[in-house]
Parts: structure tokens; C-alpha cells; sequence
């Protein structure tokens, strides 16, 4: 497997998925028996790679986590996990900047090392790194010194 095209694939996936400019992307699906989940699925057809990105928000808070997963025609081969919060009006350029990743420096997790604009700036630090086996990090929307949200995430290969 080229661990870079999976890391491709996810990327394309989030494009068209969460981080869309348009409303929650395209193929956003509910699913009514998991009150406040939400669910895209991405395939790549040419590289047989499916990426189904399941997420629950809530409404007694702006708490939200989620699980990514990148399959093969045999199974789960990746998986990107992410929790935190995000205030609503910290959304959209939440967005933004994770559809800013270069993807020509090595991957973040989500989106870019750093990304601003206005008073806006969006940090992504990763704290652990093997590579593309396994990584973890910690990405945060600020503004003048004050958070508003941020997201832990941990990722891993599931095979090898």
C-alpha cells in the first residue's frame, strides 16, 4: 500500500465532506437512530479506497468527536480519531482552514501547521509522530489570546 495516496484520499474526502464551503458538504448523511451523528463517505474508485468520516455534535453543547476511517476492499486500513469543541462562530474559519492543507508537507492530521486570517488563527501541533504508522496532535482556533475551540486527534495505520 502507498501510505501516501490513503493520506490523498482523506484529504479529498474532507474537501468534499466536513471542511466543504457548501452546506456540510454534498454527501453529508444522519443517521436518525444515533441522535446528533452525522456521516460522509467519500470513495476513490481508480485507488479502491473508501473514507467514511462519522461525527456527533450536540445541542447542550459545542462539544463534538468523531471517527475517519480509510477502507480497502478488505477493511479498515487507517483511522483518524478527534474530540474537542468549537464555538458556532468559530466554524466556518474552522473550514477554511482545513481545506488550506498544502498536503505537500508532511500531514497534520486535519489541517495545516498554521493558517490565519483577520484576527483569526488556527494552530495545528502534533505531539506525536511515527510517521505514517501512527500520530497524534492538537489543533486550535484563537483570536486575540482567547480559544475559540480547538480538537485532539489520534491516527494510526490498521494494517501494514
Amino acid at each position: 500500500m502507498d501510505w501516501s495516496n490513503v493520506i490523498k484520499v482523506f484529504r479529498k474526502a474532507l474537501l468534499a465532506g466536513y471542511a466543504s464551503q457548501e452546506s456540510g458538504g454534498s454527501n453529508r448523511m444522519v443517521i436518525n437512530e444515533l441522535p446528533g451523528s452525522k456521516i460522509t463517505k467519500y470513495e476513490d474508485k481508480e485507488l479502491g479506497l473508501v473514507v467514511v468520516d462519522h461525527w456527533y455534535t450536540t445541542s447542550h453543547s459545542d462539544f463534538s468527536f468523531g471517527t475517519a476511517t480509510v477502507s480497502d476492499e478488505k477493511g479498515v486500513i487507517w483511522m483518524l480519531q478527534y474530540r474537542g469543541w468549537y464555538t458556532q462562530p468559530a466554524i466556518p474559519f474552522l473550514k477554511e482552514a482545513l481545506a488550506h492543507c498544502d498536503g505537500v508537507s508532511r500531514f497534520s492530521g486535519r489541517g495545516p501547521i498554521y493558517f490565519t486570517k483577520g484576527k483569526l488563527q488556527y494552530f495545528n501541533l502534533i505531539t506525536f509522530d511515527d510517521g505514517d504508522r501512527q500520530f497524534s496532535g492538537r489543533e486550535e482556533v484563537r483570536s486575540e489570546g482567547h480559544s475559540w475551540g480547538w480538537h485532539e486527534y489520534n491516527a494510526m495505520r490498521t494494517s501494514a
